[in-house]
């Protein structure tokens, strides 16, 4: 089980960064000279993460700031050195987490509309429509795989954020039993491919996809 975010100590800069579902991760120690980074932050269901002070040195995120569904999160200040979030600063349903500690986060960014932030929605059927879309695209790099893997079946769960403007924010397969990281990365491909309509605000979605052999009933 991960529990720390370590061997990343020289790094000070990232296209993007994204702490997904994991269960036990309690620390992100190997990210603590980290000043900027250039497109989105996002942290989502990191169940035993209690603080982000590792994060201090960081000062800029040209994208969005995104920290949601957090079981023991309960201070935010460790990201009171920011001086700019270029997007939208989103956080929320985090059970425990104290609002003085945002506070110090979005007073020296200004930003006093992240105390409410603006949470998205789209009927689940716009959101089936669009994932049936990409159905074909997804069989056709499974069959792929099943040339050199004839026996491979499974299923992926991939979590993505839909922004306020319907782009689609770093998909990433957060629960495999398929464990083929060519066909994973296909799905996260071309779910970052898709644009949805104009949320009114940020959503978070995951979505399971079953891959099963031709003889089997896909």
């Amino acid at each position: 089980a991960l529990i720390d975010v370590a061997g990343f100590s020289q790094v000070e800069k990232l296209h993007d960064l994204l702490v997904v579902d994991n269960l036990h991760l309690r620390f992100m120690s190997g990210l603590k000279n980290l000043r900027s980074v250039e497109q989105h932050v996002i942290l989502v269901a990191n169940d035993e993460l209690a603080d982000v002070g590792a994060l201090r040195s960081l000062r800029r995120i040209g994208g969005h700031l995104v920290v949601i569904d957090h079981a023991a999160l309960q201070d935010v200040s460790g990201l009171a050195g920011l001086s700019e979030v270029g997007g939208e600063i989103f956080v929320v349903n985090n059970q425990v987490l104290a609002a003085s500690t945002l506070m110090q986060v979005v007073v020296n960014l200004r930003r006093t509309d992240a105390m409410q932030p603006k949470v998205g929605h789209l009927p689940t059927d716009v959101v089936h429509s669009k994932i049936h879309g990409v159905v074909p695209k997804l069989a056709h790099c499974y069959n792929a795989r099943l040339t050199t893997q004839p026996s491979e079946e499974g299923s992926v769960d991939v979590f993505w954020i839909i922004a306020p403007d319907g782009r689609i924010l770093l998909p990433a397969v957060v629960k495999t039993t398929l464990n083929d990281p060519v066909v994973e990365r296909c799905v996260e491909k071309n779910i970052e491919g898709q644009r949805f309509p104009e949320t009114g605000g940020m959503l978070g979605v995951t979505f399971p996809f079953a891959f099963a052999l031709p003889d089997r009933g896909r």
